[in-house]
């Protein structure tokens, strides 16, 4: 179980937009430093909206890379759309297949909604990318957090 203070970290980024992946290093150490208990990579600050799938998942990999063991890292896999949550929790799952260091945490999967195949999603669909605590909506259109 997760207790204490989590926190979303923010994705640092120079002027032209590029990850700045040195100041992301000392956000995590700061955060260990002060006794924070969970870090939140790409979790509900705007990044998911400004980041790539691609980014998207080299953010999360910095993070739990640096952090190496020493604080709990959560790897935010919400995205602007159900697919695009659902994929980034695949390839969250599979950077991290021991699952002890980081934890996927989506918002943005609908229960019930298409996903781009066409497929429902349903609930056990879901639990194959997601751990259990992870919170999606039951049922109708729309998302909650962001």
């Amino acid at each position: 179980m997760l207790t204490g203070s989590l926190v979303a970290l923010v994705t640092p980024m120079f002027e032209d937009g590029q990850v700045d992946f040195e100041s992301l290093k000392r956000l995590v150490d700061f955060h260990i430093d002060n006794g924070t208990d969970g870090i939140v990579a790409v979790g509900t600050t705007g990044e998911s909206a400004t980041l790539g799938v691609d980014e998207h998942i080299k953010v999360v990999a910095a993070v739990a890379q640096h952090a190496a063991g020493r604080i709990t890292v959560i790897a935010g896999t919400g995205g602007n759309s159900t697919s695009e949550a659902i994929e980034l929790a695949a390839l969250a799952k599979q950077a991290f297949k021991e699952g002890k260091t980081v934890r996927q945490l989506a918002y943005e999967i609908v229960v019930g909604t298409k996903d781009n195949a066409g497929k429902t999603i349903t609930r056990e669909a879901i639990d194959e990318y997601l751990d259990p605590w992870s919170m999606t909506l039951p049922g109708g259109e729309g998302s909650a957090g962001g």
